[in-house]
C-alpha cells in the first residue's frame, strides 16, 4: 500500500474489532469484506495502531509526543510510576508520562524492570438475570453425567454452525499492470452475491462430523433436512462402529427450537439430546465457553484458513476449508472436545458466571 493512509475513522474502526475480540487476522478480513474498495491493511499496519492507541489512547498521528533526552531516572520517580499504576491499573502510559514529565519508553521500562505486564481485556458474551443459574445448573448436572459414565464425553457429538467470510478481494491499489498503452482492465467484483459461506459441523470424541455447507441462511427447514440427511446418517455410522448410542449436542439458534427440530431430536436421540428445549438437558443460553466449536475448533480453522493466502472465490473457499479440517489432527479435535468437562468446573466454580479470564 504505497503512500496510502486510512482515515481517523477507518483506524478507530479497526482498534475497535480488535478490542471486541477478533484476531488481527480476522479483523483485516473483516476489514477488506465491509471496505471492498479500500486497500486491505497489513497485519502490521494492525498490530502498530493497537499498539499507538494502547501507548497515547489515539490513533491520529497528529497526536503530540513527548519528547526527552535519555536520562537516568530517580529511585522517586520510579516509585511514583509503580504507584500510579497500583492506584489505577487502567491509566495510559502516555498520561504517566506527561504527569511526570518524561517519555513513554521511560515509563515502560520501569514497569518491565519492576515485573509489571500489559493485560488486554478480553470479550465475552453478556450474560443477563438469570442466566447463572441455568449455567450453574447445566454445568452440574453434565459433571454429574459425566462421572457416572466415564465413556460419555467421547459419545456426545457437539455440533454448532459459523459463518466464514471470503476474503481476498483484489487490491486495486496494489494490482497494477505496467504496459506502454492503458489495457483497460477491470475486474468483476460480484458483489450481488454473498462473500460468505454458512457451514454445519460436528466433533465426536477425536472425529469431525461434516462439514456441510448450507445453502443461504439457515432456518428450521433447512436445518431439519440437515439431521435427516446427513448428520444422523453420519452419527449411526459411528454408532454401529462403537456398539454403543451417540448423544447430541446444538445450541440454542432459533432454528435449532423448532418444533420439528425438536420432535425429530426426541425421535432420533431419546433422552440423548442436549439443547434448548431438550426434556432431558436443557442447553444454558449465551454460552459459547461452554461450546467446543465455539471456543476452539471455529478459531483454529479461521486462523489456519486465512494465514495460507488470499482466497479467490467461494469455491476456493470451500474447498480450502474441507482440506483443512480433512487434515485436522485428531489430538486437536480430542483435545477440544476433552476440556469441555474442564470448563464446565470452571464454570460450576464461578457460580455459573464468566471464568474464561481465569483460564490459562
Amino acid at each position: 500500500m504505497p503512500n496510502y493512509k486510512f482515515s481517523v475513522q477507518e483506524k478507530v474502526e479497526l482498534v475497535k474489532f480488535h478490542y471486541q475480540g477478533l484476531s488481527y487476522r480476522e479483523n483485516q478480513a473483516h476489514f477488506a469484506v465491509t471496505h471492498p474498495d479500500r486497500p486491505t491493511p497489513s497485519l502490521a499496519t494492525i498490530r502498530n495502531l493497537v499498539l499507538k492507541f494502547e501507548q497515547s489512547g489515539s490513533v491520529d498521528e497528529r497526536t503530540r509526543k513527548i519528547s526527552q533526552p535519555n536520562r537516568q531516572l530517580s529511585w522517586d520517580t520510579k516509585l511514583d510510576i509503580c504507584l500510579t499504576v497500583e492506584e489505577d491499573p487502567f491509566k495510559p502510559i502516555s498520561r504517566i508520562a506527561q504527569d511526570l514529565e518524561i517519555s513513554n519508553a521511560s515509563v515502560r521500562r520501569v514497569l518491565r524492570e519492576a515485573k509489571y505486564r500489559s493485560y488486554k481485556f478480553q470479550v465475552h458474551q453478556e450474560l443477563l438475570a438469570g442466566d447463572n443459574d441455568s449455567r450453574l445448573r447445566f454445568s452440574q448436572e453434565l459433571m454429574e453425567r459425566l462421572n457416572a459414565d466415564e465413556g460419555l464425553l467421547s459419545r456426545i457429538c457437539f455440533s454448532d454452525e459459523s459463518t466464514v467470510i471470503l476474503v481476498g478481494k483484489p487490491n486495486r491499489q496494489n494490482t497494477r499492470a505496467w504496459c506502454r498503452n492503458n489495457p483497460r482492465l477491470f475486474i468483476q467484483a460480484g458483489t450481488q452475491y454473498p462473500l460468505k459461506l454458512n457451514v454445519w459441523l460436528g466433533a465426536i470424541g477425536n472425529r469431525l462430523i461434516g462439514p456441510f455447507f448450507i445453502d443461504g441462511n439457515l432456518n428450521g427447514e433447512k436445518y431439519l433436512w440437515l439431521l435427516r440427511e446427513r448428520i444422523v446418517p453420519a452419527l449411526r455410522l459411528i454408532e454401529e462402529e462403537i456398539g454403543e448410542p451417540v448423544w447430541f449436542q446444538q445450541d440454542g439458534a432459533p432454528p435449532h427450537f423448532t418444533r420439528t427440530v425438536r420432535d425429530y431430536l426426541d425421535q432420533q436421540f431419546p433422552g440423548r439430546w442436549i439443547g434448548r428445549g431438550s426434556p432431558e438437558v436443557e442447553w444454558p443460553a449465551r454460552s459459547p465457553d461452554l461450546a467446543p466449536l465455539d471456543y476452539g475448533l471455529w478459531g483454529h480453522l479461521k486462523n489456519v484458513l486465512y494465514a495460507q493466502g488470499r482466497i479467490e472465490d467461494l469455491a476456493a473457499l470451500q474447498a480450502r476449508i474441507l482440506d483443512i479440517l480433512q487434515n485436522l489432527s485428531p489430538d486437536i479435535i480430542s483435545n477440544t472436545t476433552n476440556a469441555f468437562y474442564d470448563r464446565l468446573g470452571y464454570c460450576a466454580a464461578a457460580a455459573g458466571g464468566h471464568f474464561e479470564h481465569f483460564l490459562k
